[in-house]
């Protein structure tokens, strides 16, 4: 997985915290694509960014689960990051 790490539009961390409160680490890194909780734990501790392709598997989780969107941060919201290419760390 090469994919850049481009943000798809949504607050990973808390999308992901929310996420735990229905499903246990080992289910939502299964249902992401990773080998074990311990991507999952750097994204929501260390901000990590998720490649694309599990970026957006985490989009259609969460929305699977919910119903809607997952949440923005409020630097997205903002549209700070917007024409922003800041280096990003890659799960």
């Amino acid at each position: 997985m090469n994919d850049p790490p481009v943000p798809v539009g949504f607050y990973y961390a808390q999308a992901l915290l929310d996420l735990r409160n229905r499903l246990t680490y080992a289910q939502i890194s299964e249902r992401l694509g990773y080998d074990g909780a311990s991507s999952i734990s750097d994204i929501i501790n260390k901000g990590v960014i998720p490649s694309h392709i599990r970026g957006e598997a985490l989009f259609v989780l969460y929305v699977e689960i919910f119903g809607h969107k997952p949440p923005m941060s409020p630097a997205q919201a903002s549209g700070q990051f917007v024409g922003n290419s800041a280096p990003h760390i890659t799960a």
